[in-house]
């Protein structure tokens, strides 16, 4: 009976290596895909603002936040949902959820197609931003195999594609007129999904559950997903409103200005979804009182990354500002500043959404968000004139 025992804690020890390791090595990955996919986004919104002026790059900047707020339509709060249900149900089926994302790619298109209408979308962008709305619900599968720890070798390929995609980006910058600029907002989407599609399609043998769709269970997914939406939809708006509110009052310059701010706070937001990913998945295995241990490590960590972020920002903003986008810049680096603080609360929230999920609380955050929102529209129709 010793004997017996000593084997399956052995059995039990290697299981929670090996789990261990999974993460790590998905972890590994996620950060290396998240550096090549900011970066490239960083450089193209870099030359964009160096080879066009300053209007001309904040009516850029302007229908990529408008993008950024159709993108979480498109999710509608399923990838922490797909991550939380595949780490504790192995047949999870994909097709529910990819039909949920196609049904909310068309709503996205439709709110972007009214926004037209209103003048507030410029008409040449429609087209390219309706193809990468619909391309979205491919993506699906991002968070799928993240879950299931098989991440390693599409991370790779997903990488390459960013890099192709990014090189792309720059030759139709250097060689361009204006009325191609548009185009980038669709590259990355187009090179993405097609190396997703082309992954799938390589390992579908090994995906028989994905099929055969349940209608409770989409039911279910709509449900379980609505309070994440919300809460994605309002935290998208009151980080992005600011540059629509701005172009109202301030124009398109004023954008350009702010927008090159806020793409510098964000060079240090991108290991957030990362670290909610992987905790998702460390905090489902775990039970008992070994979760809350967890918790409060987890908001240690990431608070002390948050401080050394607003550090360097403080330090290094304004040439940092002056490098990648030009002397006219640095007059943003005050609101660099103040929107660095931003940094230390994002992490609280970020990381608190994993014991939300966990505990089927999300309705808070629901509630804790529309505050936030509703806060920040008051005080930028104050603060924004003057």
């Amino acid at each position: 009976h010793l004997s017996i025992r000593r084997q399956r804690q052995m059995c039990i020890r290697d299981s929670l290596m090996k789990f261990n390791l999974g993460i790590l090595n998905t972890g590994v990955f996620l950060v290396l895909e998240k550096i090549v996919r900011m970066l490239s986004a960083f450089l193209t919104f870099s030359l964009v603002a160096k080879y066009y002026d300053t209007e001309v790059f904040g009516i850029y900047a302007y229908h990529m936040a408008i993008f950024s707020i159709l993108v979480v339509i498109v999710s509608f709060g399923t990838d922490q949902i797909i991550v939380f249900k595949t780490s504790n149900n192995k047949n999870f089926k994909l097709i529910n959820i990819f039909l949920v994302r196609v049904s909310t790619s068309i709503l996205s298109i439709l709110v972007l197609l009214i926004l037209s209408l209103f003048g507030i979308v410029h008409s040449e962008y429609v087209s390219f931003l309706c193809v990468s709305l619909l391309l979205q619900s491919v993506l699906i599968l991002l968070p799928y195999y993240q879950a299931r720890l098989l991440y390693g070798k599409l991370s790779l390929f997903i990488s390459f594609s960013v890099i192709m995609s990014g090189w792309i980006k720059f030759l139709i910058i250097n060689n361009s007129g204006v009325d191609i600029l548009p185009t980038l907002i669709v590259m990355d989407s187009i090179f993405i999904s097609l190396t997703v599609i082309l992954f799938f399609l390589l390992t579908f043998k090994n995906e028989k559950h994905a099929y055969l769709p349940s209608l409770y269970d989409i039911k279910k997914l709509f449900r379980d997903s609505a309070p994440l939406f919300f809460s994605a939809i309002a935290i998208v708006l009151y980080s992005r409103i600011d540059q629509l509110m701005i172009n109202e009052f301030l124009g398109e310059k004023s954008v350009a200005l702010y927008s090159s701010a806020l793409k510098i706070s964000e060079l240090f937001t991108f290991i957030l979804p990362i670290a909610v990913t992987l905790s998702m998945k460390f905090v489902a295995s775990k039970g008992g009182d070994i979760k809350e241990t967890v918790y409060l490590k987890l908001f240690k960590l990431m608070n002390i990354y948050s401080i050394l972020s607003i550090t360097l920002i403080i330090s290094f903003g304004d040439t940092a500002l002056h490098l990648l986008f030009g002397h006219e810049f640095i007059k943003a680096y005050d609101v660099l500043i103040v929107n660095s603080v931003s940094l230390f609360f994002i992490v609280i929230g970020s990381i608190s959404n994993v014991w939300l999920i966990e505990n089927n609380l999300q309705k808070y955050k629901i509630i804790r968000i529309t505050i936030g929102l509703f806060i920040n529209v008051i005080l930028n129709f104050y603060l924004i004139p003057i």
